[in-house]
C-alpha cells in the first residue's frame, strides 16, 4: 500500500513540473509590433538568437503590424500562457494611456525583463539663433504660442509635453510620420524642437542646421556620455526613457519566466549585445526583474497620463 501511494505521489509530482521542465519543448513565437528593420524588431531579432541559442529551440520573431502595436500586444495578451508566444513590446505605457482599445493592456502581461532602457534625445533648430535651451525657454515665455514643436510618435510627444510644462513653455505641436520629415522641418526652421534619435539629430546637426542639446533621462545616455541631461540643462525631475521588454500572458508559470529572464540577463551581458546596441544609438542592452519592469512601465504611464491631463489630450 505504502509503495502504490509512493508511486501515485511520483505520477502526480511528474505531471505538475513536466512541462515547465520541458520547456520549451517546440519553437517559441516572438511578437513584434512593428514592421522589419525597424528598431524594436532588430532588438526582438538579436533577443531571439541568443534564447534560440540557449534553450535549443528556435524563438521565431513575427511581426504583426498595426495600430501602433497594439495587435501584436493583444493577441499576446490573449494566448495561452505557457511561454510559447511572447511579446517584444516597445510602446505598452503609450498602448495602455493614449488608445481606447488599448486601456489596461498593461495588466494583462506576465512581465519578464526590460531588454532596453535609454533615453531619447532633444533636437533644436539654429534658425532662430538660439545658442541653448535655455535661449529658447526664455524666447518662449516671452512669445508664448510662437514656438512650434514636432513629435514622430504620440509617446514623445506626450514627453515633449512634460518638457513644456517643466520648462514653462506654451508651442505650438506638429505631428510627422517620422524622422525624415520632422527633422526636414527642423533643418527648415519650420519647427524648433523635437525628440529622435541621437543618429538622426546628430546628421541634422553636421550641416550646421540643429543642435543634440540634450539626452531625455535624469542621467546621461552610455552612448553619448558627452551630451548634457534634462536636469543639466535646468530640467530636473524628468526622467524620459523609451523602453523595450519582454512579455508574455497574464499567468505564465514563474519557472518559465524564470528561465526566460535569465536568458535575457546572460544576452544583457555579452559583448555582442553591446556593441549592436551601441550600432543603432540605443545605448547599452539592460535586463531587470519582473517586478523592475512592471515599475518602470507603471512609472512611464503616470508621466504620458499626466501630460496628456495637461493638454486636454483624451484617448483615440
Amino acid at each position: 500500500m505504502r509503495l502504490r501511494h509512493a508511486i501515485a505521489g511520483l505520477i502526480l509530482a511528474s505531471f505538475s513540473v513536466g512541462p515547465a521542465l520541458a520547456y520549451p519543448d517546440k519553437p517559441v513565437r516572438v511578437l513584434v509590433g512593428l514592421p522589419p528593420g525597424t528598431t524594436v524588431d532588430l532588438v526582438a531579432r538579436l533577443v531571439a538568437n541568443h534564447l534560440s541559442e540557449k534553450l535549443k529551440q528556435p524563438f521565431i520573431v513575427e511581426n504583426k503590424v498595426g495600430a501602433q502595436g497594439l495587435i501584436a500586444a493583444k493577441e499576446v495578451a490573449a494566448s495561452a500562457p505557457n511561454g510559447y508566444t511572447l511579446h517584444l513590446a516597445g510602446s505598452i505605457a503609450a498602448m495602455n494611456s493614449t488608445m481606447k482599445e488599448g486601456a489596461d493592456i498593461a495588466e494583462q502581461f506576465t512581465y519578464i525583463s526590460l531588454v532596453r532602457r535609454s533615453p531619447t534625445f532633444l533636437a533644436m533648430s539654429t534658425k532662430r539663433g538660439f545658442n541653448t535651451f535655455g535661449d529658447l525657454i526664455a524666447f518662449g515665455k516671452k512669445n508664448p504660442g510662437v514656438l512650434n514643436y514636432g513629435s514622430i510618435a504620440k509617446s514623445l510627444e506626450l514627453y515633449t509635453v512634460s518638457i513644456n510644462k517643466a520648462a514653462g513653455l506654451d508651442a505650438v505641436h506638429v505631428a510627422f510620420r517620422g524622422s525624415g520629415d520632422a527633422s526636414a522641418a527642423l533643418s527648415a526652421g519650420d519647427i524648433d524642437y523635437y525628440l529622435d534619435s541621437a543618429n538622426v539629430i546628430e546628421t541634422v546637426a553636421s550641416r550646421g542646421e540643429a543642435k543634440l542639446i540634450a539626452s531625455t533621462g535624469a542621467k546621461r545616455s552610455a552612448d553619448r556620455p558627452n551630451v548634457p541631461s534634462l536636469p543639466e540643462i535646468g530640467l530636473p525631475g524628468l526622467d524620459l526613457v523609451i523602453t523595450y521588454g519582454l512579455v508574455a500572458a497574464k499567468g505564465t508559470p514563474d519557472d518559465i519566466v524564470k528561465m526566460l529572464a535569465e536568458g535575457v540577463r546572460e544576452f544583457a551581458g555579452t559583448k555582442n549585445a553591446a556593441e549592436k546596441f551601441l550600432g543603432m544609438g540605443q545605448g547599452a542592452p539592460v535586463s531587470s526583474t519582473p517586478e523592475e519592469f512592471r515599475t518602470q512601465v507603471a512609472a512611464e504611464i503616470k508621466t504620458i497620463e499626466e501630460a496628456a491631463k495637461f493638454i486636454g489630450f483624451e484617448r483615440q
